[in-house]
Order: structure tokens, then C-alpha cells, then sequence
């Protein structure tokens, strides 16, 4: 054990059920994890497993609070579960769950494919390797969004198993079938089905409480692909074709009235995520010939003429879009993105195995 505050000499703590610090509120029992970390918890069952995660950005809680949750009171599995924990400095990092991930450290999400040569990629690799000697039948990653979104799933395969096993949250799916991010649902989903689960805005108490109430309903049931009842809604299918983005030289403000950045965007933008947003639309207002945004499709190739249209002052549509992850954060617009261009798909399309050519690497 070691004392909080102390650097971590192991890149990954592995404890067999749940400690008993779990009774300690969120924040101190952080405080005492210290870092990545990975808890086995027995079912009924222990042939198999199923894998929930939580907290690979330091800046969304709800994975965070679920996960805490269900060590401080564990209810009966049927199988096996794996809890993990991701990046626990970052949400340490005052003010507390700020920090997508610490200074010069890497996106913990875009760390599990490729070398091992820092202590995130080294955790990353230990809980695969951990992962390797199990039978894990599904897989689920909680996030949080920094902008105004209903609960929704991200999907790489729309096979019906991965609708179901997002059901147990929400009937709202964005499926991404572009290149590959190195994140842990695309390493995962190889091996297994599996889902991302945004839970809504970070910071928002009914986002922590939906990211909860999901995970218990998908670790208790008997089978997880069962089409939970929790949702009676018709599956709202989404297929994300592009990704725009703020080039790192450019700056960039949210508000109503321009003071000085390359390019303004008004406030309250994430609020029409999942709603059309017709061509001509204004999404950003220029000060200078510097501010500019990029589109990239699916596989990186831009694409920005076919989208946007810079006039000397305005940033429009070219074309009618549903936007999907669009952000408020301009932390999260210039290390992410500030959407993802979607486009509605029926059911019977999203449950189409992706040729082997479109699927991430």
C-alpha cells in the first residue's frame, strides 16, 4: 500500500474484491487508490466475466461515482466482474475531475494500441494482459460529454448484441466505423462486444445516477444482451461521416460577442446535438482570416469545402448536418474536436457487419 500523494511505483493496482476503503467518500478513497487500478469482484458464476470501466478522463465523474458505487455496496453478480479505473491522478488534479489528463501526459483513451513506454500505456497493457486470461463476455466504457447531451451509446459494430448491451442505458446509438483511435472499447471489441456509454454532462448529478443505475442493470442480469425493459424507445441509430476540428494555432472563445480570439462560437451550440441543423447555419464568427475550422471524414481525409463554407466573417453549413459530441469546452474543442458530423441510419443497416476494410485497426 502506499500513501496518498505518494507516486505509484506499480503502473496498475489489481485487488481481488472490493476494499474496504470503498467506505470512504469518492474523493478520499481516490485520494487512497492514487492511480489506474483494476478490481476483481466474484459472481456466481466465474467462468466468465463482464468488464466495466470508468474514469479514463480525469474530467468525467460519472464513470468515477458508478464504479465507486458498486465497490461501496457490490450487489450479487452472476458472473465474474472487472471494475476499472483509469486515469485517478488527472481527477485528483485541483479543482478535482478538470483535467481530461495531466500536462504532457497522453489521452488515456488513445493509449491502447501501439508501444508501452510511459506508466499509462504500461497500466493499459497490464489490464489487457489481465483481460487475455479471461472469458469476458462484454464490455462496457463509461464517459461523460462537456456540452449538453441526452444519454447515448458509441458503437463500433451494429450487430444486435451491441445494441442490447447499450440498451441497458439508453436507446440512443452513434456508431463510428473511421480509423482507428487506440481506445480501449476498439481493443476490447475484438475480443468481445462492446459499447461506450456517455452518460451525459460531467458534473451533472442525474448523469452519475444514469451511468449507475445502467451499470447494475447490465452487471446483474442473467444474460446481458437481453433487451432491457427499461427502455421501451425505438433504437435511434446514428452513423458518424465527419469530424471538425480547430486547428492548434487558431484560438478560439465561446461567447456572444467576439473579444479578440480567431474564432467565436456562441454559447449554447451543444444544445442542438442530435437535432438538424440546416445548411446555411452560422457555426462560428471570424475576427481574422487565421480562424478557420477542419472537417476530416472517417478515414482522416479532409473534407472541409464539402461542410463549411469560410466567408470573410462567417463560418456556415454548406449542408444539412445532425451534429452529434458537439462541445461548449474549448479545452475539449482544441484537444478533441468540436463535433461529429452525424447521419441517421435505420436498424437494419446499423446491424450490418462492417466489411474488414472500414473497421478500425
Amino acid at each position: 500500500m502506499f500513501s496518498p500523494g505518494t507516486d505509484l511505483i506499480e503502473p496498475l493496482r489489481i485487488f481481488s474484491g472490493a476494499p474496504r476503503q470503498a467506505e470512504q467518500n469518492l474523493a478520499d478513497f481516490l485520494k487512497w487508490v492514487g492511480g489506474p487500478a483494476l478490481f476483481h469482484l466474484r459472481g456466481r458464476d466465474s467462468n466468465r466475466c463482464r468488464v466495466l470501466c470508468g474514469g479514463l478522463h480525469g474530467n468525467e465523474p460519472s464513470g468515477f461515482f458508478a464504479i465507486h458505487s458498486l465497490l461501496r455496496e457490490p450487489p450479487e453478480f452472476p458472473v465474474d466482474t472487472i471494475l476499472i479505473l483509469g486515469n485517478v491522478k488527472a481527477a485528483l488534479q485541483d479543482p478535482g475531475f478538470y483535467y481530461r489528463m495531466l500536462s504532457q501526459e497522453e489521452d488515456m483513451n488513445r493509449i491502447w494500441t501501439g508501444g508501452v513506454h510511459t506508466p499509462l500505456r504500461q497500466a493499459a497493457a497490464e489490464v489487457l494482459r489481465y483481460l487475455a486470461r479471461r472469458r469476458v463476455e462484454a464490455v462496457v466504457d463509461l464517459h461523460n460529454n462537456s456540452g449538453f447531451y441526452p444519454i447515448y451509446s458509441v458503437i463500433l459494430n451494429g450487430a444486435p448484441s451491441r445494441i442490447a448491451l447499450a440498451r441497458h442505458w439508453t436507446h440512443r446509438y452513434v456508431r463510428y466505423d473511421g480509423a482507428s483511435l487506440g481506445t480501449f472499447l476498439e481493443v476490447l471489441d475484438r475480443i468481445c462486444p462492446g459499447v461506450v456509454i456517455e452518460c451525459g454532462q460531467a458534473g451533472d448529478p442525474s448523469a452519475d445516477l444514469r451511468a449507475l443505475d445502467g451499470a447494475v442493470r447490465f452487471l446483474t442480469a442473467e444474460r446481458p444482451f437481453a433487451p432491457s425493459r427499461e427502455f421501451q424507445e425505438d433504437a435511434a441509430v446514428y452513423r458518424c461521416v465527419a469530424r471538425v476540428t480547430v486547428p492548434q494555432e487558431v484560438s478560439l472563445e465561446f461567447g456572444s460577442t467576439p473579444t479578440g480570439s480567431d474564432l467565436t462560437i456562441r454559447p449554447g451550440i451543444d444544445r442542438h446535438n442530435f437535432e438538424l441543423l440546416k445548411a446555411g447555419t452560422r457555426l462560428a464568427e471570424r475576427a481574422r482570416p487565421a480562424g478557420r475550422l477542419v472537417v476530416t471524414d472517417a478515414f482522416g481525409r479532409e473534407v472541409t469545402k464539402r461542410f463549411l463554407e469560410h466567408s470573410p466573417r462567417w463560418i456556415r453549413l454548406t449542408q444539412d448536418i445532425v451534429p452529434v459530441m458537439m462541445t461548449n469546452d474549448g479545452r475539449a474543442a482544441k484537444s478533441d474536436c468540436l463535433l461529429y458530423v452525424a447521419e441517421r441510419v435505420d436498424v437494419a443497416g446499423a446491424a450490418e457487419p462492417f466489411p474488414r476494410s472500414s473497421r478500425p485497426a
